[in-house]
């Protein structure tokens, strides 16, 4: 399913891009696993690191975008898979702007995904390909 995954455009990441665009920590949240614990691990100025649920994870997110509003976020359409490992890698560039400072950072912020199968938005019995984030890390640029 990997290999479906990683073709262009991939669809099953429109979800992430319009998240981080719409500044959506509702939309975050539904994308985090809920299988256990999701490490978030993003340097300054947003500095948080550590093991949450999806429901934190949906508060860190709300707390983020009441401060920071996203200018720009795009993902790589190639993801990255490793064949001993389920998952893959997203890798994307996030730009946003302080709220309060209009200072601007960039990170480039990676996202270890699992495939899924989900159902389509208002399409009661149809269901198509996505993605379960599993560990969120991100680098100043």
């Amino acid at each position: 399913m990997l290999a479906a995954l990683s073709l262009f455009p991939p669809p099953s990441v429109v979800p992430i891009e319009q998240a981080f665009l719409s500044n959506s920590c509702q939309l975050v949240g539904e994308l985090i696993s809920k299988d256990g614990p999701v490490q978030i691990s993003l340097p300054e100025p947003v500095s948080i690191s550590d093991f949450v649920s999806a429901g934190q994870a949906r508060l860190i997110f709300g707390r983020i975008f009441s401060d920071f509003r996203t200018s720009e976020f795009y993902v790589d359409p190639r993801l990255t898979t490793y064949p001993e490992r389920r998952g893959g890698i997203l890798r994307a560039r996030w730009s946003f702007t302080h709220k309060k400072t209009g200072l601007t950072s960039v990170f480039r912020i990676y996202f270890y995904v699992l495939p899924v199968i989900v159902r389509r938005p208002h399409e009661p019995g149809k269901f198509e390909p996505g993605l379960r984030i599993v560990e969120i890390r991100a680098e100043k640029t």
